[in-house]
């Protein structure tokens, strides 16, 4: 792709070079290379402004906002995706997108109304436009919105749609991030072995994709799995693990909850002075995470931990 790019503005093609930044741009963002991701996507969005093509301008700016929101930088994320929606048409599928990633946004900011809200704005069109693809993936994340709404019988049947549709259409990957999410949601209502079945189902297939931000996550919930499991040497190991995954990625919520859950490991394994390190590292780097609501909600969940004694 570098090399087309070079030849696209060695030959004044604005069009193949707009395109082919893009792609680019996406690559790179699914190796978490985002320095260069944004630079590419900012380069194709460029070019299809001047090009004058807006269905094109929009799913940069979807890009854009998609890449911005991994990074954590929410108002970036949300100001691209208005743009995008703007200037989209009324039908289409980037227009849904947006819908799609402002309710992202709106998860991040633990705002589970509006999430849902925007979600179902994203399948509504999916559905019109028989985009099963899209519509399984809004589902999936429609599922865990419900999930934190306590509908729980409504989420796992959200759930098994999603994935009836993504095994059919034979998407593995996808799949396998909706299992990844179904497990959280088993977490949350106490189902730890079910909850790791699916984790070790889907931890493989994205290890395959090198998807480390899925990874880290998964790392991660495996470890509070053990350890509701009362495996703890197994959880402090796998919560480990997850840390340089986190800090790779950048995904500083992640990170912080990960070193607090570690912490929780340590405390209940009676390792109590490792508990108090694991908590003052999730501290510092709760100064990293830009969300105000989110930062504040994990600092009063640490500071509680830092004081609770066994």
């Amino acid at each position: 792709m570098r090399r087309g790019i070079q030849r696209s503005q060695h030959f004044g093609d604005p069009k193949a070079f707009a395109d082919l930044s893009l792609q680019l741009g996406i690559f790179l963002r699914a190796l978490a290379i985002y320095v260069e991701a944004e630079q590419r996507l900012q380069e194709s969005l460029d070019g299809y402004v001047t090009l004058g093509e807006r269905h094109n301008q929009g799913k940069a700016q979807n890009r854009l906002a998609f890449l911005q929101r991994l990074r954590g930088q929410l108002v970036d994320a949300e100001r691209f995706a208005n743009q995008a929606l703007a200037i989209l048409g009324a039908n289409d599928d980037e227009r849904a997108l947006s819908y799609a990633i402002l309710g992202t946004i709106a998860y991040d900011q633990l705002d589970w109304s509006a999430a849902a809200a925007r979600y179902t704005q994203a399948l509504t069109i999916y559905e019109e436009n028989d985009n099963s693809n899209m519509a399984a993936r809004v589902l999936a994340d429609l599922a865990i919105v419900q999930g934190k709404l306590g509908e729980y019988e409504k989420a796992t049947a959200t759930f098994e749609q999603a994935l009836a549709l993504l095994d059919g259409l034979n998407l593995p990957v996808q799949a396998a991030v909706t299992r990844m999410n179904m497990g959280a949601l088993y977490l949350e209502i106490s189902q730890p072995a079910q909850a790791l079945i699916l984790y070790n189902r889907a931890e493989p297939v994205l290890r395959a994709v090198y998807d480390l931000r899925r990874v880290a996550y998964i790392l991660s919930n495996q470890g509070i799995a053990y350890r509701d499991l009362d495996q703890l040497e197994l959880s402090i190991q796998t919560l480990e693990e997850a840390i340089p995954y986190a800090q790779q990625t950048a995904n500083y919520d992640l990170l912080v909850n990960t070193y607090d859950e570690l912490g929780l490991s340590y405390r209940k394994s009676g390792r109590e002075a490792c508990a108090q390190t694991a908590f003052h590292q999730a501290l510092i780097w709760l100064e990293q995470i830009e969300s105000l609501p989110v930062r504040g909600h994990y600092g009063k969940i640490i500071a509680d931990h830092v004081r609770t004694e066994l």
